[in-house]
């Protein structure tokens, strides 16, 4: 679908969407990004979001994995943080300099922070089903319940200040900031 309109589309490249001094990953040329590649992104944002709420509509947490469900917690939430720090940096340089380019960058990082933001709340939504189901009964669930805490505590989502301007408003970001401290809460 977006590749066969890559061949009509010039494209436009950015910087990687990670803040100055980023130091997360395991290299420090981050290459550039083009508009197909942000596309890519969102898209696949909104198939995990979708999944996630599927698994939660149909209740098969038997399918649920809670080591992985912490892992996608903990990198959603890595990268909606650093991605918000990134628009920010592109808004202070855009309101200095007003290019297409600019205006063109800070939509794709709002479109993929949005994207990122869902991600997250679909996901914590599915822990808290995962953590409320009937693996507490076994070791086995009780260690997956202990790293989704974990991962929540160590990404900063019971203080969700970072995605409160990449949702739809603070309401949302309290609701999300509730909910995992009631998982963390509930799991020790």
């Amino acid at each position: 679908m977006l590749a066969s309109r890559e061949k009509d589309r010039i494209s436009t490249s950015f910087e990687a969407p990670l803040a100055q001094g980023a130091t997360v990953w395991t290299t420090t040329t981050y290459g550039k990004w083009s508009e197909t590649k942000f596309e890519y992104c969102v898209l696949a944002l909104s198939v995990l979001s979708l999944g996630s709420s599927l698994l939660r509509r149909f209740n098969r947490l038997d399918l649920v994995d809670g080591a992985s469900l912490a892992r996608g917690i903990f990198r959603c939430s890595l990268a909606a943080g650093m991605v918000h720090q990134r628009l920010q940096e592109v808004e202070r340089c855009s309101a200095d300099l007003a290019s297409r380019q600019t205006s063109l960058e800070n939509n794709y990082l709002t479109l993929l922070a949005s994207s990122l933001a869902e991600s997250v709340e679909q996901e914590v939504l599915l822990a808290i089903m995962f953590s409320d189901g009937s693996s507490k009964e076994n070791n086995a669930g009780r260690s997956q319940e202990t790293a989704i805490a974990t991962a929540i505590s160590i990404s900063g989502l019971q203080d969700a200040t970072f995605l409160s301007p990449l949702t739809d408003g603070t309401a949302r970001t309290e609701l999300l900031s509730a909910l995992s401290k009631d998982i963390v809460q509930g799991i020790k």
